[in-house]
Parts: C-alpha cells; sequence; structure tokens
C-alpha cells in the first residue's frame, strides 16, 4: 500500500509527538519508506510546507522528491474528480484526491468533517 500524506500529517507530526528532537527516528522512518515508494506527497503540500519559517519549512526543501508533480493519471482522475465534485473545498483538496485516484494511494489525514448544519 502506498501512503499520500496530507500537509497537516507533517504539521501535526512535527507539533506534537514526533518533533524533530523527540523523535527523529520517525522522520528517518519516512525518508525510508520514500525511498521504498511507500509514501509520497504532493506538489502543493510541498509547496505548503516549504513556505512555512520553521524547522519542517528546511526539512521539505531538503526533500523535494517526495512531493509528487501531477502525471497523466493524476491529470485525468482531476478531471473525473471535477465532474464529480465541482466546487472544491480548498485549494488543495482537488490536488490530493486525484493523486490519491491516479496512483492509487491511501489517504491518511488527520483534518476532521464538520457539518454544515
Amino acid at each position: 500500500m502506498t501512503y499520500l500524506l496530507d500537509a497537516n500529517v507533517f504539521i501535526e507530526a512535527k507539533n506534537r509527538h514526533y518533533a524533530f528532537d523527540l523523535c527523529p527516528g520517525s522522520w528517518t522512518w519516512l525518508d525510508e519508506a520514500h525511498a521504498s515508494n511507500r509514501v509520497h506527497s504532493v506538489a502543493k503540500i510541498g509547496e505548503e510546507l516549504r513556505a512555512r519559517d520553521d524547522e519542517l519549512a528546511t526539512w521539505a526543501r531538503e526533500r523535494t522528491p517526495l512531493f509528487l508533480r501531477p502525471g497523466e493519471a493524476v491529470v485525468e482522475s482531476l478531471r473525473e474528480l471535477s465532474i464529480w465534485a465541482p466546487v472544491p473545498t480548498t485549494k488543495k483538496a482537488p490536488s490530493m484526491h486525484s493523486s490519491r485516484l491516479g496512483t492509487h494511494s491511501s489517504l491518511p489525514t488527520l483534518e476532521r468533517m464538520i457539518s454544515q448544519w
């Protein structure tokens, strides 16, 4: 199984139980999991993380290949997704979900659905 990680997974890990100084092995594991093609993220997430002014931004800048650019399968998935859900909930949501579909990945996230009712 391949996992496609959302920004909140990296941010929450850094801010909580897996801080770089507290649990460096987790970050080493991410490098190893990426090297074995089990963990990726998308270019939009890389941009978001690199725009920060912290240790996570430095880490993300050093790992550009972790953040995938959309390939043909992802672009096709984006077309299909835009028909199904024409109004994205966030700017990065279409990128994440079409990448998940195009790469047949699982998308773990810490985000929660908030009812509009």
